[in-house]
């Protein structure tokens, strides 16, 4: 390329004088010193490589943070449909005489989805930051029994919103509907509770983990200090402090 002001021609992609151009650096059009640059500098990073980096960088980052928000969102939509489902079920007492002691598994399963929701808001905060101090099999399981947990979560919560018209129906005596639905639905949130209680055993032990991990990163035989992990500037998940 040539310089419109000052005439000088240059190469376009190491920048250096034209005339150093030939067959040693692989002819004119060929250029291979900006290849021979990188090797030479093992430290050297492409701006397009930095800003890959940057990018995958914040990308995992609202991965994370969009799950974790997301479970948040859910939460408090299942907490204010909890009138809903009293309403529900004081309808089933009052139109069709059912038991209130047969009636109590809608807040019951409710409140599971509640709790299941605060857990899996913080295994997405607990993940971000753990896969750097815990070991490959860890991070995996740890993931399964997630994706396991936020599955069940999905389908109580969906079976919790059925529509409670089709066992409202007073020109019917057949119950067996109802005790089918309240059985699946008792079972589901069962299975919610189960997977709940294991993925918090899971996430205990890894943080446990994280901060052994982290508590011996000090100064060992000369080593410097580790720093501990820090979120993106913008996070809005802060990590757990040592």
């Amino acid at each position: 390329m040539t310089c419109s002001k000052c005439k000088h021609d240059f190469c376009w992609l190491c920048l250096m004088d034209w005339q150093k151009h030939g067959s040693s650096t692989g002819g004119y059009y060929a250029c291979n010193i900006f290849d021979t640059k990188k090797k030479e500098d093992k430290n050297f990073q492409s701006e397009q490589q930095i800003i890959e980096k940057s990018k995958n960088k914040l990308i995992r980052y609202q991965f994370y943070y969009e799950r974790y928000s997301n479970h948040q969102k859910s939460k408090e939509i299942c907490r204010k449909q909890i009138g809903r489902f009293k309403e529900g079920s004081q309808k089933l007492f009052k139109v069709k005489n059912y038991p209130a002691s047969e009636l109590a598994f809608f807040e019951e399963s409710a409140a599971e989805i509640i709790a299941c929701r605060q857990v899996l808001k913080w295994t997405y905060a607990t993940g971000y930051f753990v896969e750097e101090v815990v070991q490959p099999h860890q991070i995996e399981l740890f993931k399964f029994q997630q994706q396991e947990l936020e599955q069940a979560c999905e389908s109580t919560h969906k079976l919790l919103e059925s529509d409670l018209s089709p066992y409202l129906d007073t020109d019917s005596p057949d119950r067996s509907n109802f005790y089918k639905f309240r059985g699946n639905l008792i079972n589901q949130k069962d299975v919610l509770k189960q997977r709940r209680q294991h993925m918090l055993e899971n996430t205990e032990g890894i943080m446990t983990l994280c901060e052994e991990v982290e508590a011996k990163a000090g100064v060992q035989n000369g080593a410097p200090e580790k720093k501990p992990l820090q979120p993106p500037k913008k996070a809005a998940i802060k990590p757990k402090k040592k």
